[in-house]
């Protein structure tokens, strides 16, 4: 019982492997800016750690498919900064869909799709619902910062509006690519939404009824939180909350239902 990643595969050993009960990760992220200290990777390059490390926190009696890596994404809100890749979201609703095909096809039915980018929460949202209704999946919607911190690790005003390139992302980055973290360039990105909110009742940058807002409007820099605060210490904690949670999430998915559902 393993952790597998489809492109290392051959087809028989894919067609051998896929079967109703597997549960597959379709990992979305996106290459886009993240202010002048981290590199356009940095969504992939958190995914990619997280996957690498999966191996270790599952049972030994559970295989688990990993889809290819989808690294652009739906980053609209990134604009106009250079170095903002982005797909439409009917783009993407038809690319992922793609990639979960030969999934489908080959007998799978369960699906956590899990994303490092947050612009692509409301793509996923959709496109779970759409493999539910035209191939008959149980598809989950899920995110690696979903699974919460570790407590005392990120400051609040961090945990609340640090999203971008702040403490936790920049911790990640300095766990898992300290090569690529510009140490130099390490600096706060204070976010104009904690001013807003702390004067709002129901309208919140990040609440349930918020604007539509772009990078730029928090900072102008395009990165915001605290780059300052971050350690490659903390990164490993965050990485440890997530990686736990999402085994939690993969076990529940195997014990879900879906016996009366039409495939």
């Amino acid at each position: 019982m393993a952790l597998h990643f489809a492109e290392a595969l051959t087809a028989p050993e894919f067609a051998g492997l896929v079967a109703p009960d597997l549960i597959a990760i379709l990992p979305v992220a996106a290459i886009e800016p993240h202010g002048p200290h981290l590199p356009l990777s940095t969504d992939c390059d958190i995914a990619r750690g997280h996957l690498g490390a999966l191996g270790d926190y599952l049972g030994p009696d559970r295989d688990v498919l990993v889809l290819p890596l989808q690294t652009i994404g739906h980053s609209l809100e990134h604009m106009p900064f250079a170095g903002t890749f982005t797909h439409g979201a009917e783009t993407l609703l038809a690319m992922w869909s793609d990639v979960v095909r030969p999934f489908r096809v080959a007998g799978g039915r369960r699906l956590i799709v899990v994303s490092s980018h947050g612009g692509n929460s409301e793509v996923v949202g959709l496109l779970v619902t759409r493999l539910r209704a035209e191939f008959g999946m149980l598809a989950v919607s899920a995110a690696w910062m979903r699974f919460g911190q570790p407590e005392g690790v990120f400051a609040p005003e961090e945990l609340s509006h640090g999203i971008h390139g702040g403490d936790i992302e920049t911790s990640l980055m300095l766990h898992y690519r300290p090569d690529a973290v510009r140490r130099t360039a390490l600096a706060d990105f204070p976010s104009k939404a904690a001013d807003w909110d702390a004067g709002a009742d129901w309208l919140k940058f990040h609440g349930r009824t918020r604007p539509g807002w772009l990078s730029r409007d928090l900072n102008a820099e395009g990165a915001v939180g605290n780059a300052l605060l971050a350690t490659a210490e903390k990164g490993a904690a965050s990485a440890h909350r997530a990686l736990t949670g999402f085994v939690q999430l993969i076990e529940e998915v195997a014990r879900f239902d879906i016996g009366g559902w039409s495939a």
